[in-house]
């Protein structure tokens, strides 16, 4: 009897510890819950107006046309950034949006000639390029030190290619809370 009674005792304290854990992971729980919403406010109110959601992130097509430094900082001025295009879902969901004939994107070689790198200084991951034909081919004499999406007018495909930085076109800006 008295085996059956410390079991007893001893299941009703575990029982009264569960129930102490349940209960802080209810109140961990409603936090982050409110925290989310917090967040979901900041960014509906951030981005609500004409920034397009997707997988995570929000992007921006902007109109007006810039160089490509400009574009960079017109991104930064607006809370985000050039895009950084990392999967081939995101390069389809650009596409999808059918921009301009060019418009940039947050990859340059501008520091080290053929070493790409985005915006973020991260280097180009060569397993994930999206560029057209022969590109980058750097055939202008001024350079071409930056990337911009290209459609080719016979596919509709949007690809990438390497062009003069001090040119004006559209832009593409992305950003994440």
């Amino acid at each position: 009897m008295r085996i059956l009674e410390a079991n007893l005792t001893d299941m009703t304290q575990r029982l009264e510890s569960l129930q102490v854990s349940y209960d802080n992971a209810t109140v961990v729980i409603r936090t982050l819950e409110a925290n989310l919403t917090d967040v979901q406010e900041e960014a509906w109110e951030k981005f609500s107006d004409g920034w397009k959601y997707f997988n995570g992130n929000y992007y921006y097509f902007p109109t007006d046309r810039k160089t490509w430094a400009d574009s960079r900082d017109a991104c930064v001025t607006m809370g985000g950034h050039l895009v950084i295009i990392e999967t081939q879902e995101e390069q389809y969901f650009l596409q999808e949006q059918k921009p301009d004939n060019y418009c940039w994107i947050g990859l340059t070689d501008s520091a080290k000639e053929g070493e790409w790198r985005w915006v973020d200084n991260t280097l180009l991951n060569n397993n994930i390029t999206f560029w057209a034909g022969s590109q980058p081919d750097g055939n202008d004499p001024l350079g071409q030190d930056c990337i911009g999406l290209w459609t080719f007018t016979n596919t509709g495909q949007l690809l990438w290619d390497d062009k003069y930085c001090g040119l004006e076109d559209i832009y593409i800006c992305e950003a994440s809370i």
